[in-house]
């Protein structure tokens, strides 16, 4: 439970940093009118490109998680329908 609520709030405040990074490199970048644009769309692009890897390694590792637990259940309850 303990574990659960730090990677909700971790989440959470993740979220917000990278949010308020991603408004200050553009503040910052869009001050030049042509390069600053096209640098500002390009670490965006980058952003989110860093998000969905960090999103996918999430679901893979709770597949890996669910697995383990799986795989002895499994095998447990073969194991008692094929004795009965």
């Amino acid at each position: 439970m303990l574990f659960t609520g730090y990677l909700t709030l971790s989440g959470a405040v993740s979220t917000s940093a990278d949010a308020l990074t991603v408004q200050a490199t553009r503040s910052a970048v869009g001050a030049m009118p042509v390069v600053g644009r096209i640098l500002s769309d390009a670490a965006g692009s980058v952003l989110a490109g860093a998000g969905v890897v960090k999103n996918a390694i999430g679901v893979f590792g709770l597949l890996g998680c669910w697995r383990r637990v799986w795989d002895p259940l499994y095998v447990w309850g073969c194991s008692i329908f094929c004795i009965s």
